[in-house]
């Protein structure tokens, strides 16, 4: 028998006086038993979506087991 839990939180870490701006960006950091495999952060999202002014970053963390993700969320122009 195998047994998996997992968890997920979602935390706004900034909050700018900008107003929400129309582009979203996504980047994901990936961890194998708390060591980071791949890192990228609200920089990362922020240059894949061609955001230039930042209105809000918001930061996803699923744990498994064995796995983790950070996925950070840029709001913004």
């Amino acid at each position: 028998m195998v047994l998996l839990a997992s968890c997920a939180t979602t935390e706004q870490i900034t909050t700018t006086g900008n107003p929400i701006g129309p582009k979203t960006g996504k980047a994901r950091s990936v961890f194998v038993l708390g060591i980071p495999v791949s890192t990228k952060s609200q920089v990362d999202a922020a240059q894949k979506a061609g955001i230039t002014t930042i209105s809000t970053v918001d930061v996803r963390r699923t744990r498994c087991v064995l796995f983790g993700f950070r996925t950070f969320v840029v709001n913004g122009n």
